[in-house]
């Protein structure tokens, strides 16, 4: 294992190790199977209050565990791609050890001071926004690819629409007390973009059928050329015996060119 990488995960050996020894111990002193799962929270606890000063003097004060997670993993995180960005720069991508302090430094003086509302509004938000979108979307769009890509027509697509509408909808109604507004909003937007496939389910229809024969198209220029490639390949040795070869080199390599135009 390389000497940058033990340094970044460094933290976290020690910590998985301290609370290792508790679990261990606590096992191996008679406790039965059902006992592990305590002893392992409170190992966790005592690593915990053994790396607590070092994590404060690292990352700084903190009012939460997730908070502080959060911090150690950015850390983690810029650690690893400031020094792939680094490895790349002529400067330094033959000594290693100055990629490690730089990245070091750079990740530490990142977070050292960044507030609790920073992660929460710079860096959490995004992602809670991307696991959102994406439990969201992903059914919409897997029923999307189904509607699309089957021999069904218009009539069963709209009737496939509709249902998956009405049962959105009804699932949405009855879980709508318990969600929260923002979540209810999201979920309204969704219904929304559901009904507008239904209502101009032709036209998207016909734009993924174009989209799918440009991409026959496409192959079938792509086979053209290659025949054309064999072809010249045979007659370029004889360039210059006949006339009538020439003129084939020439009718071909000027096919050629026009087709890779319209690639």
């Amino acid at each position: 294992m390389k000497k940058s990488a033990v340094i970044v995960v460094g933290i976290l050996f020690l910590f998985m190790f301290v609370s290792g020894i508790s679990s261990v111990s606590a096992y191996s002193a008679g406790y039965g199977a059902s006992q592990v799962g305590n002893w392992i929270s409170q190992g966790i606890e005592n690593a915990r209050i053994i790396m607590e000063p070092v994590f404060i003097t690292m990352f700084g004060d903190y009012t939460g565990y997730d908070f502080l997670w959060t911090k150690v993993a950015i850390f983690v995180l810029l650690f690893v791609i400031i020094r792939y960005i680094l490895g790349k720069i002529d400067t330094f991508k033959d000594n290693n050890a100055v990629q490690v302090v730089i990245s070091f430094i750079v990740s530490l003086f990142a977070i050292r001071y960044m507030g609790e509302n920073d992660i929460i509004r710079g860096i959490l938000l995004p992602y809670g926004v991307l696991g959102v979108v994406l439990v969201t979307l992903l059914p919409f769009l897997i029923f999307f690819y189904f509607v699309h890509k089957t021999n069904m027509g218009s009539g069963g697509r709209k009737l496939s629409w509709m249902f998956f509408a009405i049962v959105f909808g009804v699932l949405w109604y009855n879980r709508s007390g318990d969600l929260s507004p923002l979540a209810n909003q999201i979920y309204g937007w969704t219904l929304v973009g559901v009904i507008a496939v239904l209502m101009f389910d032709q036209k998207i229809h016909e734009y993924f059928g174009l989209a799918e024969d440009a991409e026959m198209r496409r192959k079938r220029i792509a086979a053209r050329i290659a025949h054309m490639d064999v072809q010249l390949g045979n007659l370029t040795p004889h360039r210059g015996t006949s006339k009538y070869v020439d003129d084939q080199i020439k009718s071909l390599e000027e096919t050629r060119t026009l087709l890779i135009k319209k690639l």
